[in-house]
C-alpha cells in the first residue's frame, strides 16, 4: 500500500481531509513523508486538533496517544536560535505574547508552551494546549518565519483581554 493510500484509509478519510491532499515526489516517485504534503489550512487545522486531542478523532483513536505525547516532547535540541527544539515532526517553543512587538498591548505578557510543524515558505501549524488552541498560517514568501509575529503579537495577545 503506498503512504498516500495508507493516510487516506487511517487518517484522511476519518478526519474529512479533502481528496485533494497530496505528497511531493521525487524524480523517482518517491515520497519521503517529512515534507511536501499539499493540504488546505482547514485541513491542516484538523491536524493540530487531532494532536490537541491526544491523537483522537470524534471518538476513534486514529494516533496513539503515547506517539502524540513524544512527537510533542524534546526528542532533539534542534538548531538552536528562535525555532526551538524538535520532536518528531512537531517544533515545541514557548512563545510570550507580544514578543516580536509589532502591536502595542495593553495586557502584562505571558509565554504559552507550544508545538508547532513548521513548512516550507513559512506555513505553521501552531498547537497551544493551555489555551486549547490550534491556528494555522498559510504563506507563500522567502521568510519563513514571517508569520510568527501574527500568531504571539495578535493571536495570543486576543487571549490577553477580559
Amino acid at each position: 500500500m503506498s503512504q498516500k493510500e495508507y493516510c487516506r484509509l487511517h487518517l484522511f478519510d476519518p478526519m474529512g481531509i479533502s481528496e485533494n491532499a497530496h505528497w511531493w515526489k521525487d524524480g523517482q516517485g518517491i515520497v519521503d513523508g517529512g515534507d511536501g504534503l499539499q493540504i488546505s489550512s482547514r485541513d491542516a487545522a484538523k491536524f493540530g486538533q487531532l494532536f490537541l486531542n491526544g491523537g483522537n478523532w470524534n471518538g476513534e483513536q486514529l494516533v496513539p496517544a503515547a506517539w502524540v505525547e513524544a512527537s510533542t516532547s524534546i526528542q532533539n535540541p534542534g538548531p538552536g536560535g528562535s525555532t526551538g527544539q524538535y520532536g518528531y515532526q512537531w517544533w515545541i517553543r514557548t512563545h510570550v505574547t507580544g514578543e516580536y512587538g509589532t502591536h502595542a498591548t495593553p495586557y502584562k505578557n505571558q509565554s504559552f508552551d507550544t508545538y508547532f510543524a513548521f513548512g516550507y515558505g513559512g506555513q505553521f501549524i501552531y498547537v497551544v494546549p493551555e489555551l486549547e488552541l490550534v491556528t494555522v498560517f498559510t504563506c507563500r514568501g522567502y521568510n519563513f518565519y514571517a508569520p510568527r509575529p501574527y500568531f504571539t503579537d495578535y493571536v495570543l495577545n486576543a487571549y490577553m483581554g477580559e
